[in-house]
């Protein structure tokens, strides 16, 4: 009792003082020695890389690197007993000797003196060196290569085994040598738990393990603890990798992925993937290219790229030992080979990474008591794998149901491998060794929750059934896997087992013969349904198929035998090794297998498209339909002298999306000819389109087309291709395809076709192109008018240029060709797909100026001209006026100058015509009245003026304030303009009645009419147009200029916009109330036009011919000249006010097409003329009269004096 308490005690203290060395061990490397940056998920590095060592320059190159927080650079090359090192700032390379190191292949630095390397190119070791005392200590020896090392913070080192498939574990702070596998099962493979050729690893702070699965092309993630990994990068819905060799993460968790065959650098974030460094994916030694990067690290500043990789994994956490339970001595001396016929040399497994010579020697049955994790290892002195199997084991590919494969001892490490085991399962321990005379022993030790049974199996064999049958020229044909020629002679037999087990078929035959195992039914048409095993000529030793596989009882299986080549027969025998007998049918009613066949070449005349839909237009193509006659399985395949590609499709083909209606794709080569080949089922009458190309770019071949079913089919060539080609340049036109987005250069295309039909549409460019096709005609300005359809699809983030639409014959459709980005220039092609030709030819286009705005905000302007037109686009935004064009400051001058001047005439005029006498008749009170407007419309011209040119230079106006501006602004000018304009003519048809009247003029009636008239007017004015507040509003738009930075790098650019806002204000009008002003335009400036000019005619001629029948010895035309030197102050104001109004009566009814912006200066004059009426009153009507100037002057003495008192 004693004893076991001390014991108990001993164990407690044990596990208590585990914990705090392992609390301890996590203390002391709580900070990592390498370096991860908090960076931004849009942090740009620049594209061009600055080379520090390359084997061109210095004789040699990196084979990995490390940064440590100094920012110091640590290398090693290939074969090199030193170290190269870089400090900070420092471009100058420093080499220490290692001494008693030979050639390291692989560093990790912990603190600057504990350096680990990994030296041994078939095996690896671990070694930490000290830089100061160059002292080693010898750490671990892995019986495999590490291509690259990682030392979690819990001081775990982690060594990626890339032949072995596995990712194992040294706990540096035991003295154990035992290694732990913590990913991967020793089998190479795809699934969560498997990895292929893994290499860089990296491990965060969670201890969760990261790994460059390199021939897997992803990224896996294994959480801490547990063995089956979740792929983070290299799905569908990620980025596509190319054999990826090494992966970091930053402070922030974003993936960095060293993508090696791509030549690139990725990196995950919040967005997405995007590439950092090498996107062109060329390979190169320029300073924005990579050649095969295989690592990266970060320093303290920035982000240092290398052809050497930091690779990077998720540390598993060391889980503490459980106690051996079982184990299990023997020894083996003639264990079974289950090769019965074949030279010792011939029996390898090379496709599971087996030494060549290695045998299959023991098998042992492990029987779980208890479910929970275990762990074997095994024990020998000679070279030994195990294989833990599920059910049963086959000696011809020990990776059938393996879970895990183990490899022995190696020097003092044991190797343990923790899988989860499930009680009332069958579980069979393979284990396999190079040496057939091997005698040594070797243990088998299980470490678990419980014991476990294990008990060697006894594999001996017994024949137990044998079939013999023959194989002639009159035998059944059909196509063999992999074999476009139906030249293949066989012979199916179907058998039951009685007793449920692992049985051994093996074939014999004098010629050599393939074997096919199925379950439940054989397809002679698709030899893939129900298959469970083959066993092809170049698999077999001797001529002897060999299958060996789990059997069930009462279940129905076909094996079948076939020839080689079509000219082979002979003899043939089947041997049935197993638990029992089993009895053979010979299977007769099997359908007869036809083949039909298709010759062509492809050549420089060939179509040409991208088989990813991705990337260029670089390879020839043929599209074939086919025209199945019955259902059912058929076999398409190609021969050819070269290297085609085939790939099936239903209903339709889109050369530019190659993947879409996408049935069958098989591009592989397969040991008969490097051909490719699909089976797949198919329906009568269905319409199906194979399209056949070539692996590489450019590529001429001859092929032949082989379809092998139950009928025959036949082939019909589709498709034809028309191009365009064409540049966009700088003296491209231009127009803001997106909201807003600057200027994109396009061109437009006329697109005609011969036959009504279903079209594809695709370019080839070094350009992102932009496509839009239209029906009719396309609108700059607004560009979804008349759109049918637009480019829309995107491959890894790739916009393409692809579009399907459905023509019509007889009918014009325009193609527009643009950039994605905005300020692109280059050269293009445009190819169109369809069943007949194409015709394409370019337009020459001319932007119309009655639309402004950009493509979502666009103003179809009317008729009429203001000063926002003229002005829009002379006036800079943002500059003040000291910088703005001569145009815009000689406006300002003579705006001021008018308004001045206006100013002077309207109080000079007012000062005149505010005298009693003259406004005894209606003339004086129309010019009084005219006097006060002018004054106003000089003044509401001069504010409006203003008002537009800080507007345009600073669009932070407030914006009801503009609003109220637009609204009210304009329609009260017009009020002014209008009533200027009628008091102006009603002036001049008081003249002409006082003429015609002579003496009977009547001045009170005169005086009473004006009164009423001058009241009447502005009401007549305001109730013709007071709908326009309804229709005025604000129109707002942005324009984004391209603007690039100097010290910009040219192949990593960020494109910068310089936005432009512009609000204007516009009148939209219906079309009813469009007819309406232009009937009201006419009314207030034609009327009064007309008026002016009968006054003026009338009282010339019509006086000059009254006064001829008085006085006759005049004549007509001396009476006339007579009549304008007499009443030349009546004729001289109205007909200087009717030419000053045809300026605004042409601005009026201008079209607002024009483009003010070719001669600004012209527009800007005519629109000032046609205010200069309002400012000319006492010039006109004072200056000329002896009555007016008269009284001006007595009205000017009586104020002197006033203004002196």
């Amino acid at each position: 009792m004693i004893a076991i308490t001390m014991l108990q005690l001993w164990f407690y203290v044990l596990i208590f003082d585990y914990q705090l060395a392992e609390h301890a061990v996590k203390l002391v490397h709580s900070e990592i020695s390498y370096n991860q940056p908090e960076l931004s998920p849009c942090a740009q590095w620049n594209a061009s890389g600055i080379t520090l060592v390359s084997e061109v320059t210095h004789g040699w190159s990196p084979e990995t690197i490390f940064i440590d927080r100094d920012n110091t650079i640590y290398a090693i090359a290939f074969n090199k007993d030193y170290i190269y090192q870089w400090n900070e700032d420092s471009v100058n390379i420093s080499r220490r000797n290692f001494h008693n190191l030979i050639g390291p292949l692989d560093l990790f630095i912990t603190s600057p003196d504990n350096f680990y390397f990994m030296t041994g190119y078939s095996n690896a070791r671990i070694t930490k060196w000290n830089p100061n005392t160059f002292d080693t200590v010898p750490i671990v020896h892995f019986c495999e290569r590490c291509f690259d090392i990682f030392i979690a913070i819990n001081n775990v080192l982690y060594c990626s085994m890339e032949d072995r498939h596995q990712i194992a574990t040294k706990a540096l702070y035991e003295n154990s040598s035992t290694i732990d596998i913590v990913a991967g099962i020793g089998i190479e493979g795809s699934i969560s738990n498997m990895l292929h050729y893994p290499q860089g690893i990296f491990v965060n702070s969670n201890f969760d393990l990261y790994v460059a699965d390199r021939s897997n092309h992803r990224i896996q993630l294994f959480r801490s603890g547990e063995f089956n990994g979740t792929t983070v990068v290299g799905r569908s819905d990620t980025i596509d990798l190319t054999h990826p060799s090494s992966v970091t993460l930053d402070a922030n968790n974003n993936i960095y992925v060293v993508d090696t065959d791509n030549r690139r650098i990725v990196v995950s974030g919040q967005y997405g993937f995007r590439c950092l460094v090498g996107c062109s994916q060329v390979y190169g030694e320029a300073s924005d290219q990579l050649a095969n990067p295989k690592s990266m690290a970060f320093d303290n500043y920035d982000f240092t790229p290398n052809e050497t990789v930091i690779r990077t994994t998720k540390n598993i956490t060391a889980v503490p030992r459980d106690t051996m339970l079982t184990s299990l001595s023997l020894r083996a001396t003639n264990g079974p080979t289950y090769i019965d016929h074949c030279d010792e040399s011939s029996s390898d497994f090379d496709h599971i990474s087996m030494p060549e010579d290695s045998k299959l020697r023991i098998q042992i049955y492990v029987q779980i008591f208890t479910v929970g994790l275990y762990r074997f290892s095994i024990d020998s002195d000679d070279d030994v794998f195990g294989y833990l199997h599920k059910d049963y084991v086959n000696p011809r590919d020990l990776s059938e149901n393996a879970l895990f494969k183990l490899r022995g001892s190696c020097d003092l490490n044991q190797f343990q491998m923790p899988i989860y085991l499930q009680t009332n399962i069958t579980y069979v321990l393979a284990i396999v060794t190079a040496d057939l005379q091997m005698l040594e022993p070797l243990s088998v030790h299980v470490f678990g929750p419980n014991n476990v049974r294990l008990t060697r199996a006894d594999t001996s064999l017994n024949i137990t059934s044998v079939y013999s049958s023959e194989l002639d020229t009159k035998s059944p044909m059909f196509t063999p896997t992999a074999c476009g020629q139906l030249d293949s002679h066989f012979e199916a037999v179907e058998f039951t087992v009685t007793e449920t087990g692992v049985y051994t078929i093996i074939g014999d035959s004098s010629v050599g013969m393939d074997a096919y195992l199925y379950e439940d039914s054989f397809n002679p048409f698709n030899l893939k349904t129900q298959l469970i095993a083959e066993n092809h000529i170049y698999d077999v030793c001797n001529f002897q198929s060999h299958i060996v596989t789990r059997l069930v009882m009462d279940t129905k299986y076909v094996f079948v035998v076939a020839t080689q080549f079509q000219d082979d027969e002979g003899t043939f025998s089947v041997f049935v090794f197993g638990p029992n007998n089993v009895s053979f049918n010979r299977i007769d009613n099997i359908p007869l297998v036809v083949q039909s066949k298709y010759l062509s070449e492809l050549t420089g005349n060939s179509l040409i498209y991208s088989p990813t839909g991705c990337g260029f237009l670089n390879h020839y193509f043929e599209a074939l339909e086919l025209h199945v006659i019955e259902t059912g399985d058929y076999t398409i395949t190609s021969q050819s002298v070269g290297y085609p590609e085939g790939s099936l499709y239903e209903n339709n083909f889109d050369v530019f999306n190659p993947k879409l209606n996408l049935i069958e794709l098989h591009n592989e080569k397969y040991e008969c000819y490097n051909e490719p080949q699909f089976v797949t089922r198919l329906l009568a009458n269905n319409k199906y389109i194979l399209v056949v190309t070539t692996l590489h770019k450019g590529l001429e071949i001859r092929f032949s087309v082989l379809v092998t079913g139950p009928k025959k089919v036949t082939f019909k060539r589709i498709l034809v291709q028309s191009t365009y080609t064409s540049v966009l340049t700088e003296d491209t036109p231009t127009y803001p395809r997106v909201c807003g987005k600057g200027n994109y250069h396009y061109e437009t295309i006329e697109v005609n076709v011969e036959e009504s039909g279903t079209y594809n549409f695709g370019a080839n460019s070094s350009l992102m192109l932009y496509g839009q096709l239209h029906k009719d005609s396309f609108n700059s300005l607004n560009p979804t008018e008349n759109e049918l359809t637009h480019s829309n699809r995107s491959c890894d983030g790739y916009r393409l240029f692809h579009f399907t639409a459905h023509l019509e014959i007889n009918t014009t459709y325009i193609l527009l060709v643009t950039t994605f980005e905005p300020n692109q220039q280059g050269e293009f092609m445009i190819v169109a797909c369809g069943t007949k030709n194409v015709n394409l030819t370019r337009l020459v286009n001319s932007q119309s100026s009655c639309v402004i705005g950009d493509r979502c905000h666009s103003y179809t302007k009317g008729i009429g001209m203001t000063i926002d037109d003229i002005l829009r686009n002379e006036i800079q935004q943002t500059t003040i006026f000291s910088d703005q064009s001569f145009v815009v400051k000689m406006s300002a001058i003579v705006t001021m100058v008018m308004f001045v001047g206006g100013m002077i005439n309207g109080l000079l005029s007012l000062l005149t015509f505010r005298n009693v006498e003259l406004r005894k008749t209606g003339c004086g009170i129309y010019l009084l009245a005219s006097s006060v407007t002018s004054l106003f419309t000089i003044s509401v011209f001069t504010f409006k003026f203003w008002f537009v040119l800080y507007n345009h230079i600073n669009v932070s106006v407030n914006a009801p304030v503009f609003r109220d501006v637009c609204i009210f602004l304009e329609p009260f000018l017009k009020i002014l303009v209008y009533l200027d304009t009628w008091l102006n003519s009603c002036v001049a048809i008081e003249r002409a009645v006082n003429v015609y009247k002579g003496v009977q003029f009547d001045k009170k009636k005169s005086r009473r009419a004006a009164r009423w008239i001058v009241k009447i007017l502005p009401i007549f004015i305001v109730a013709t147009i007071i709908h326009e507040p309804m229709h005025r509003h604000l129109f707002e738009y942005t324009n984004e200029i391209y603007g690039s930075d100097e010290n910009r790098n040219q192949t990593n650019e960020t494109i910068r916009y310089e936005t432009e806002k512009y609000v204007l204000c516009v009148v939209t009008y219906p079309s009813f109330v469009q007819n309406y002003n232009t009937t009201i335009l006419f009314l207030h400036l034609i009327v009064p036009f007309l008026a002016n000019l009968c006054s003026t005619l009338y009282i010339i001629f019509g006086n000059a011919r009254r006064r001829s029948t008085i006085q006759t010895k005049q004549t007509f035309q001396e009476l006339v000249l007579k009549q304008i030197n007499e009443h030349k102050q009546l004729i001289v104001s109205p007909l200087i006010l009717l030419v000053l109004s045809l300026p605004r009566l042409i601005i009026s009814l201008i079209s607002g097409c024009i483009d003010a912006s070719n001669n600004p200066s012209l527009y800007l004059c005519a629109y000032f003329i046609s205010f200069t009426p309002s400012m000319l009153i006492f010039i006109v009507f004072v200056l000329p009269s002896d009555l007016y100037m008269k009284t001006f002057k007595d009205s000017l003495r009586k104020y002197r004096p006033r203004s002196h008192r």
